[in-house]
């Protein structure tokens, strides 16, 4: 088994949360990794991610695995639901190129996953179950922000109020095939969220759009109304 280091792609089916500028930047919070199986057939035990956060305290924000160009900073990891939690500070976009391009794929919706990238320690892992690879040691280096999922559990979004741009994140994965269940959400939540997301998919397809489409009571009346009428 290779002991170079690897990226793990997590994508958010729900949103990186952006919040009030903090020291420059403005705040962010996500899930950067959970138990669950990604893409590549691996685990990661949360348990080992916050063991090394521990160890080395805050960690780099990179956007798709650059080391050269650091996006901004994760300060607080923690545990939640089996999954790692984990927010800090996105720097400005005029900090860097990079900075930029992050702040742009960002508004865009195009960008909105957390991928971990880690160094195993010593042998680092053991087979699970159905011959799976769980990391069970490593060493925590960082966190991307990517555009590709592996682990469909994570999210990176912003913290103010971008739920809007999660939904239509989730109407995408939605249309890809992929499954846009939330893991840490109870049974009766994620049938709410799959029900908010099919409803903005159907609206969207009678021509009414994000910029016209708010989360309120009268708004989902009045696209149930129209959906009844075409």
């Amino acid at each position: 088994m290779e002991t170079t280091r690897r990226r793990r792609r997590a994508v958010a089916l729900g949103q990186m949360v952006r919040k009030a500028a903090d020291r420059g930047g403005e705040r962010w919070e996500g899930v950067a990794s959970s138990y669950d199986l990604d893409r590549q057939g691996e685990r990661i035990v949360p348990e080992a991610l916050m063991s090394s956060f521990e160890r080395t305290g805050p960690l780099p924000l990179l956007w798709c695995h650059h080391t050269d160009e650091p996006v901004g900073m994760i300060d607080t990891a923690e545990l939640r639901d089996g999954t790692v939690w984990t927010a800090g500070t996105l720097l400005p976009p005029t900090a860097s190129p990079r900075c930029s391009l992050a702040h742009a794929c960002l508004d865009l919706g195009t960008a909105m996953g957390l991928s971990v990238g880690f160094n195993p320690v010593g042998d680092g892992y053991e087979k699970g179950e159905d011959g799976e690879v769980v990391w069970t040691e490593l060493e925590w280096l960082e966190t991307s922000v990517v555009a590709v999922p592996a682990n469909a559990a994570t999210s990176y979004g912003p913290a103010q109020a971008r739920e809007l741009d999660a939904v239509a994140y989730a109407v995408k994965a939605l249309d890809a095939g992929y499954d846009i269940t939330r893991p840490w959400l109870t049974e009766q939540q994620n049938a709410d969220w799959v029900k908010r997301v099919e409803l903005r998919k159907a609206a969207e397809e009678i021509g009414i759009h994000a910029v016209h489409f708010r989360e309120t009571a009268q708004a989902r009346a009045e696209v149930h109304a129209l959906l009844k009428s075409n």
